[in-house]
């Protein structure tokens, strides 16, 4: 469970019922302040039990744990439509069709990355692989039009991986272009060689 999405969700929901957070708080007798505290500590499952009772509300809405099950499958959907060849994945850098410059997002700055976007209809799915400080993330957006600003979505790791393996697979490998590197060495200095024994 995702903190931030619970307090936000439960700030949302109250917002929706015309009561604030602190007087439901009260109402559920619980310390003024404790739900944005859960922002940084996890909660007993009891007390979101309560929460979610008090706002009429499942568990998995109040949790986000629905639209972790949407955002897998809007995953696993990309890779059967990679796989089918419904979507291509081009690498950023190569003409773009979209406005936004993906290298001013906030969380890129002190990162190395790569990406690749796909279009599908006016909109696109963008995938990113970032390397910072040892740590390697991989993250999906959504870009609604041409002009509009990347959406982060939540996916799982692995399924996230196996996305950008497929959209990568269209790209030669660093090893691989090392390698056609090497046999052009190679076969430009056998040329040599030969030319060298024919004089």
């Amino acid at each position: 469970m995702e903190n931030g999405y619970l307090v936000n969700k439960i700030r949302e929901q109250c917002k929706q019922r015309n009561v604030s957070v602190s007087q439901m708080e009260l109402e559920l007798g619980f310390s003024l302040g404790l739900i944005s505290r859960w922002a940084k500590t996890s909660p007993s499952i009891d007390k979101i039990i309560e929460v979610a009772n008090y706002l009429e509300i499942s568990l998995d809405e109040l949790t986000g744990r629905g639209k972790k099950k949407e955002a897998d499958r809007l995953v696993r959907e990309l890779c059967e439509a990679t796989r089918e060849g419904e979507l291509l994945w081009i690498p950023y850098g190569k003409k773009e069709p979209f406005v936004y410059p993906i290298e001013s997002l906030e969380e890129l700055q002190q990162a190395e990355w790569r990406c690749f976007y796909s279009r599908y209809g006016a909109g696109f799915f963008i995938i990113l692989w970032e390397t910072a400080e040892e740590l390697e993330i991989c993250r999906l957006y959504i870009l609604a039009d041409s002009y509009g600003i990347p959406i982060p979505r939540k996916a799982d790791e692995e399924e996230l991986l196996a996305l950008w393996n497929l959209a990568d697979s269209g790209q030669p490998p660093e090893t691989e272009m090392e390698r056609a590197q090497d046999l052009i060495e190679q076969f430009i200095r056998e040329r040599g060689v030969e030319e060298k024994k024919v004089l």
